[in-house]
C-alpha cells in the first residue's frame, strides 16, 4: 500500500514539474533559464548557478544532482537582485 501511494505521489510531482517547464516555454515571464538570466544580468551562467545554489536567486532545480541539472529562476528574485544593485549604486553616488 505504501509503495503504491509513493508511486502515485511521485507521478503527481512529475506532472507538476512538467507543467512548470511547459508554462516556462509558453510564458517565459515568470521563470528564466540560467542562460536567459545570465544574459539579463550580464554574468556567466556558472555564476548564476552558484547564486542559485547559495540562495541569492530563488529557483527551481530540476535534475538528479549532476552537472546537467537545470535551474529555473523566478523573475521576482532577479528583480529583487537588480533593485539591490541600484540601491548600492545610489548610495555610492554612481
Amino acid at each position: 500500500m505504501k509503495g503504491e501511494e509513493l508511486l502515485q505521489t511521485m507521478k503527481q510531482i512529475k506532472g507538476l514539474l512538467q507543467e512548470i517547464v511547459e508554462s516556462n516555454r509558453k510564458d517565459p515571464g515568470e521563470y528564466l533559464t540560467t542562460k536567459d538570466a545570465a544574459k539579463l544580468l550580464k554574468r556567466n551562467e556558472k555564476t548564476i548557478r552558484n547564486w542559485c545554489n547559495e540562495g541569492k536567486l530563488r529557483s527551481i532545480k530540476l535534475g538528479k544532482g549532476g552537472k546537467k541539472d537545470r535551474h529555473y529562476i523566478t523573475r521576482e528574485s532577479i528583480d529583487v537582485l537588480l533593485r539591490g544593485w541600484k540601491y548600492k549604486e545610489k548610495r555610492r553616488g554612481l
